[in-house]
């Protein structure tokens, strides 16, 4: 990238990034956003960004000090309140691809829940159950059984 400071501007630069080992976290910065720089000796042509700042055209999400927010452009975000334990992700369309996701406590949903394959549930297949007391006409089946 790139930065300008006044009428000078700095060499292409390497940018910043929050972790680049084991762990790594990819961010490209926005045209417009500032940036804190180090130029050693003052030589803009060795200088190393080192933190974005923000500014009167990009301001804070939120001013909450309980909380870490994460928006995404406008089009979702990430908020965990440390205070009071409370996190919500907010997007258009999420997709996981992981072997297994487990869920503890409550679940809710509001909206359509699809599988794909088959729901189970306390070992009763929604897709593959049998039924007892099952008779012809208007009479009603018993309960699933695994």
């Amino acid at each position: 990238m790139r930065l300008q400071i006044g009428d000078n501007q700095t060499d292409w630069i390497t940018i910043p990034a929050a972790a680049a080992g084991a762990i790594k976290i990819w961010r490209c910065p926005t045209v417009g956003e500032q940036f804190a720089i180090l130029a050693p000796s003052g030589d803009l042509r060795n200088a190393i960004a080192v933190t974005s700042l923000y500014s009167d055209d990009n301001p804070p999400p939120v001013l909450l000090p309980d909380v870490l927010h994460i928006d995404f452009a406008g089009i979702g975000h990430f908020s965990v309140n440390t205070s009071s334990a409370h996190a919500e992700f907010k997007i258009n369309s999420l997709h996981l691809d992981v072997e297994t996701l487990t869920l503890s406590g409550a679940f809710t949903a509001d909206g359509l829940i699809k599988s794909l394959v088959d729901v189970v549930a306390d070992a009763i297949s929604l897709k593959n159950h049998k039924t007892t007391g099952v008779r012809a006409g208007s009479d009603v089946a018993g309960v699933p059984t695994a």
